[in-house]
């Protein structure tokens, strides 16, 4: 009976041996794994970020293009602007040296 309850004792120390080393080891594991997530997690985050900084740079060139196009535009406005009005001032330039011509004319008559 001794015999037996000393078995029963070092059946049950080996179980319990056994079980704390599972758990340990299960413990390792989880963290491990733990680890493992969050580092993973990280590099999707950075990933996320390079991503919309490239976004961000994009958007930065397309405004830039935009504000290229608006001044080109309103240079293009000016240059026509300017144009017209040199048409107009060279219109009335000949309408001036036309009646000068004219007043010869009737001079001369």
């Amino acid at each position: 009976a001794i015999e037996d309850t000393v078995d029963t004792v070092d059946a049950t120390e080996e179980d319990a041996v056994d079980t704390v080393d599972t758990t340990e080891e299960d413990a390792v594991d989880t963290a491990d794994t733990v680890e493992e997530d969050a580092a993973d997690t990280v590099d999707a985050i950075e990933d996320t970020a390079d991503t919309v900084d490239a976004i961000e740079d994009t958007v930065d060139a397309i405004e830039d293009t935009v504000d290229t196009v608006d001044a080109t535009e309103e240079d293009a406005v000016d240059t026509v602007d300017t144009t017209e009005e040199d048409a107009v001032d060279t219109a009335d330039t000949v309408e001036d040296a036309v009646g000068t011509v004219e007043d010869i004319d009737t001079i001369d008559s």
